[in-house]
Protein backbone atom coordinates (compact mmCIF):
# COMPACT_ATOMS: atom_id res chain seq x y z
CA UNK A 1 0.00 0.00 0.00
CA UNK A 2 1.50 3.06 -0.60
CA UNK A 3 1.96 6.27 1.38
CA UNK A 4 -1.14 8.32 -0.35
CA UNK A 5 -3.51 5.04 0.02
CA UNK A 6 -2.49 5.32 3.76
CA UNK A 7 -3.24 8.43 4.17
CA UNK A 8 -6.41 8.60 2.30
CA UNK A 9 -7.58 5.78 4.48
CA UNK A 10 -6.50 7.73 7.81
CA UNK A 11 -8.44 11.11 6.58
CA UNK A 12 -11.14 8.50 5.89
CA UNK A 13 -11.46 6.92 9.25
CA UNK A 14 -10.74 10.14 10.96
CA UNK A 15 -13.83 11.55 8.92
CA UNK A 16 -15.72 9.07 10.03
CA UNK A 17 -15.27 9.27 13.82
CA UNK A 18 -15.98 12.98 13.12
CA UNK A 19 -19.14 12.24 11.49
CA UNK A 20 -20.16 10.36 14.55
CA UNK A 21 -19.22 12.86 16.93
CA UNK A 22 -20.97 15.39 14.71
CA UNK A 23 -18.00 17.75 13.84
CA UNK A 24 -16.97 17.05 10.12
CA UNK A 25 -15.15 19.19 9.33
CA UNK A 26 -13.01 18.31 6.25
CA UNK A 27 -16.74 18.10 4.47
CA UNK A 28 -16.96 21.65 2.53
CA UNK A 29 -20.74 21.72 3.09
CA UNK A 30 -20.53 21.13 6.93
CA UNK A 31 -22.42 23.80 9.12
CA UNK A 32 -23.00 24.00 12.87
CA UNK A 33 -27.09 23.89 12.39
CA UNK A 34 -27.26 19.97 11.64
CA UNK A 35 -29.32 18.00 13.45
CA UNK A 36 -26.25 15.56 15.50
CA UNK A 37 -24.77 18.76 16.21
CA UNK A 38 -28.15 20.01 17.95
CA UNK A 39 -28.29 16.56 19.76
CA UNK A 40 -25.11 16.96 20.93
CA UNK A 41 -25.35 20.65 22.57
CA UNK A 42 -28.87 19.27 24.10
CA UNK A 43 -26.46 16.79 25.47
CA UNK A 44 -23.98 19.67 26.64
CA UNK A 45 -26.45 21.48 28.03
CA UNK A 46 -27.89 18.39 29.93
CA UNK A 47 -24.64 17.76 31.17
CA UNK A 48 -23.95 21.43 32.11
CA UNK A 49 -27.36 21.90 34.45
CA UNK A 50 -26.68 18.45 36.30
CA UNK A 51 -23.12 19.74 36.79
CA UNK A 52 -24.05 22.81 38.26
CA UNK A 53 -26.92 21.10 40.32
CA UNK A 54 -24.39 17.98 41.63
CA UNK A 55 -22.09 21.33 43.14
CA UNK A 56 -25.06 22.86 44.52
CA UNK A 57 -26.40 19.63 46.24
CA UNK A 58 -23.22 18.73 47.38
CA UNK A 59 -21.65 22.06 48.61
CA UNK A 60 -24.86 24.19 49.90
CA UNK A 61 -26.95 21.25 51.39
CA UNK A 62 -24.70 18.64 52.11
CA UNK A 63 -21.27 21.18 53.21
CA UNK A 64 -19.01 18.96 51.68
CA UNK A 65 -16.26 20.55 49.76
CA UNK A 66 -14.86 17.68 48.02
CA UNK A 67 -17.69 17.21 45.79
CA UNK A 68 -16.05 20.60 44.00
CA UNK A 69 -13.08 18.48 43.28
CA UNK A 70 -14.89 15.42 41.96
CA UNK A 71 -16.91 17.63 39.73
CA UNK A 72 -14.50 19.75 38.24
CA UNK A 73 -12.22 16.50 37.20
CA UNK A 74 -15.09 15.30 35.32
CA UNK A 75 -16.09 18.90 33.95
CA UNK A 76 -12.73 19.82 32.34
CA UNK A 77 -13.82 16.89 30.23
CA UNK A 78 -16.64 18.64 28.95
CA UNK A 79 -14.87 21.79 28.32
CA UNK A 80 -11.99 19.80 26.65
CA UNK A 81 -14.68 19.13 24.21
CA UNK A 82 -16.29 22.08 23.56
CA UNK A 83 -12.84 24.00 23.31
CA UNK A 84 -11.27 21.51 20.43
CA UNK A 85 -14.49 21.56 19.03
CA UNK A 86 -14.73 25.74 18.99
CA UNK A 87 -11.27 25.47 17.40
CA UNK A 88 -11.94 22.73 15.06
CA UNK A 89 -14.82 24.89 13.68
CA UNK A 90 -13.15 28.60 13.77
CA UNK A 91 -9.75 27.06 12.10
CA UNK A 92 -12.11 24.63 9.71
CA UNK A 93 -10.51 26.25 6.03
CA UNK A 94 -7.49 25.77 7.51
CA UNK A 95 -7.69 22.24 8.22
CA UNK A 96 -8.96 21.90 4.72
CA UNK A 97 -6.27 23.50 3.59
CA UNK A 98 -3.63 21.10 5.49
CA UNK A 99 -5.50 18.00 4.48
CA UNK A 100 -5.72 18.83 0.50
CA UNK A 101 -2.27 20.01 0.46
CA UNK A 102 -0.66 16.87 2.53
CA UNK A 103 -2.39 14.70 -0.06
CA UNK A 104 -1.15 16.82 -2.86
CA UNK A 105 2.66 16.58 -1.65
CA UNK A 106 1.79 12.90 -1.01
CA UNK A 107 0.43 11.93 -4.64
CA UNK A 108 3.52 13.97 -6.30
CA UNK A 109 6.33 12.12 -4.18
CA UNK A 110 4.59 9.28 -5.11
CA UNK A 111 4.47 9.89 -9.42
CA UNK A 112 7.95 10.85 -8.84
CA UNK A 113 8.81 7.42 -6.97
CA UNK A 114 6.80 5.14 -9.65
Amino acid sequence: MSCLDRFRKFIGAARVLARFCACDMFDETYTMFNPFFMVLLGFLAIYTVCFVYTIYDGFVINNDWTIILQCLTIGAMALQAISKYAFYYIHRTTLRKVVKHLDEIYGEYQNRGA
